[in-house]
């Protein structure tokens, strides 16, 4: 459906549960133009291209037909001709890059009327009212472009031709129009009566394709992965208890894969039959008085003859209706919010709720061109990480010796040691592709305390109240201090593999468990999920991203980044030892007392980082000093090389 006057800021991209919206403005509360599609055809979305607030373009592909429709929304009969012939020209620039195929519609404020000789090329016999300036322009711009108005190809009755009413309900006439250069994919135009406040009316067009299109049920959204109740997870706790008994997972000849696979499938299984059928219920919004007023206004519009005190009902309904829904929408908000806020205190999840839409990335620049094609989005961010992931030098090495006593000494993973991990996840995180949220698997309401970081019963806060009582000391002594604060870029997508292992073995991790973790990270591909999912691409270094282990890796490699770094003499001395540095996570602070110091630690930091692939970023990486700059350095500049 194409929207003339969205009056929506911006050019966006949002998915809505049962439809996609996309629109183009460039004026606050005025003008702009869009479309809302089907969610059924959304795979088949090639690109959406805002060219300005009064034209637009969807370029679709279906069955292998591609069609280019462009939304128009013309000015008023009170704007210049320039504007309109602004207009023209954008459209015609458009037509030059547009598919063979092409539907042009929207408000075009004008009126075509009957046709006249030699019309016949773009105009039919069942035109409507009087022929305007506008409307003899349209016209000429037609014949020019060789395109046909489908609103004069089929008859209908006059009171189901007009589209627009004067806001005193005296005139009525037909100024929205669906244009296109191939008219028999055409088969009928009809004029919808929809309950809605406008002064416009809905035109329909229906499109016979020569191939069928993909059934609904293909594109039907997945079972829902998540337990709302206490009575759905006891059902769900009995279901399962019942799947894992039928299909013991535990028997002595099978692989820890196939092991895996029942286990999965019987939590899936259970988790359609506990939820059956139906869709997520939604909470009432709108409430009944506003129902009731809805009713009565689509009532009174579907009355032919009203009188003066139907007219005024009606008038009036339309302003209650509007103020009703609005106050109706801002009380289940407010519950909303009050609801979680009482329950958890989260401020995350009403907004999580309450969103009825996720934005697309409507566009990407490579190399210096603008791309908006949706496949070309999807394989220009495939081929970004793909790149990213990518180490020719870096080939997981594993002994050839794999002889059963490898693992003789290794200690079964215990039940408990699994449950206890259970109950140590995270909730609300993106499920994988078996789409199993940890909300399933730990069956339960209650959320846990996130920890501030990696470790537990340290966070950031150590870190700062440390700076902070060397600044003070530094302050009261008139002591020079500097402080780099290191970054890296991407970090954590990085590092090689080789750094991986490496740094296990140097901190006396056994081999066995340095081999289960070369298995998991062996032969990983990625995928890009936008809309639509990608092609596989495979992942030859950096550490998982989601994954628990992940961090407890990278604190390791970079213990042995700095274990093999020279700076048991460096840095600030405190009695007898020496504090050179403090970490969190991928973020360092080197702390120095002079200037040349400070450089030869950020210059050997950066040949340790980047021999395991880690880069510094220079954009975030920032130094600070106490020293008088101008009176130390005699007015010159210093510059410590990093790269």
């Amino acid at each position: 459906m194409g929207i003339s006057e969205v009056r929506r800021l911006g050019c966006e991209i949002k998915e809505h549960e049962n439809f996609i919206l996309c629109y183009m403005g460039q004026t606050a509360g005025q003008y702009g133009v869009g479309f809302v599609i089907n969610r059924v055809i959304k795979n088949n979305i090639d690109s959406f291209i805002g060219i300005s607030e009064r034209l637009a373009i969807l370029n679709i592909d279906i069955g292998g037909q591609k069609i280019s429709i462009l939304q128009v929304y013309f000015p008023t009969t009170d704007a210049k001709e320039t504007e309109i012939d602004e207009l023209y020209e954008s459209i015609e620039k458009a037509l030059q890059t547009a598919y063979p195929h092409v539907i042009l519609m929207g408000d075009f404020n004008a009126k075509v009327g009957a046709p006249k000789e030699n019309e016949d090329l773009v105009m039919k016999q069942y035109g409507h009212g009087t022929r305007n300036n506008r409307g003899q322009k349209l016209i000429n711009f037609a014949l020019e472009h060789k395109l046909t108005i489908i609103n004069t190809c089929f008859k209908k009755k006059p009171n189901q031709k007009w589209t627009w009413r004067s806001p005193n309900g005296l005139y009525k006439n037909e100024i929205d129009y669906i244009l296109t250069n191939q008219p028999r994919s055409f088969t009928n135009l009809e004029i919808l009566n929809l309950n809605y406040p406008s002064d416009h009316r809905t035109i329909r067009g229906t499109i016979k394709l020569s191939k069928h299109k993909l059934s609904r049920a293909r594109f039907t959204n997945k079972q829902g992965c998540r337990l709302k109740c206490e009575e759905d997870i006891a059902k769900y706790k009995d279901i399962l208890k019942l799947k894992l008994s039928e299909a013991p997972y535990h028997q002595g000849k099978e692989t820890v894969h196939t092991c895996y696979e029942k286990i999965s499938n019987a939590i899936s299984e259970s988790l359609k039959l506990t939820q059956g059928n139906k869709r997520n219920q939604k909470q009432k919004i709108i409430q009944e008085r506003t129902e009731k007023l809805l009713q009565r206004r689509k009532a009174l519009q579907s009355t032919k003859s009203k009188t003066r005190s139907m007219k005024n009902e009606l008038s009036a309904l339309y302003k209650i209706v509007n103020k009703y829904i609005k106050k109706d929408y801002s009380k289940y908000r407010q519950d909303t919010i009050m609801r979680h806020l009482q329950q958890c205190g989260s401020t995350k999840k009403p907004f999580k709720e309450l969103r009825t839409n996720y934005s697309w990335i409507k566009g990407l620049k490579s190399q210096d061109k603008e791309i908006y094609k949706r496949c070309d989005i999807v394989n220009t961010a495939t081929e970004f990480y793909r790149n990213l992931y990518s180490d020719n030098n870096n080939n997981i090495t594993t002994s050839n010796n794999n002889k059963e006593d490898q693992f003789k000494d290794f200690i079964e993973i215990d039940e408990t040691e699994v449950i206890e991990t259970i109950k140590k996840l995270k909730l609300d995180k993106s499920p994988g592709s078996d789409n199993i949220t940890n909300e399933v698997l730990k069956a339960e309401t209650k959320q846990p305390i996130e920890q501030a970081g990696f470790r537990k019963g340290f966070s950031t806060t150590d870190h700062i109240h440390t700076i902070e009582l060397i600044k003070e000391k530094y302050q009261e002594q008139q002591r020079t201090l500097y402080i780099t604060f290191i970054d890296y870029q991407k970090a954590f997508d990085s590092v090689s593999h080789n750094s991986i292992w490496e740094s296990l073995v140097e901190q006396g991790v056994e081999e066995v468990h340095i081999k289960t973790i070369q298995n998991i990270y062996n032969n990983n591909k990625g995928r890009i999920k936008l809309e639509s999912t990608g092609p596989c691409f495979p992942i030859k270094r950096g550490v998982r991203q989601g994954d628990p282990l992940s961090p407890t890796l990278f604190i390791t490699i970079l213990e042995n980044i700095i274990n093999k770094l020279d700076w048991c003499r460096l840095g600030l001395r405190i009695k007898d030892e020496y504090l050179s540095h403090l970490r969190f996570a991928d973020d360092l602070v080197l702390l120095s007392e002079t200037a040349d110091q400070m450089q030869s630690m950020i210059e050997s930091l950066h040949q340790a980082s980047t021999k395991i692939g880690l880069e510094m970023n220079l954009t975030k990486t920032k130094i600070m000093t106490n020293s008088n700059w101008k009176k130390t350095h005699n007015n010159q500049r210093r510059t410590t090389r990093i790269c």
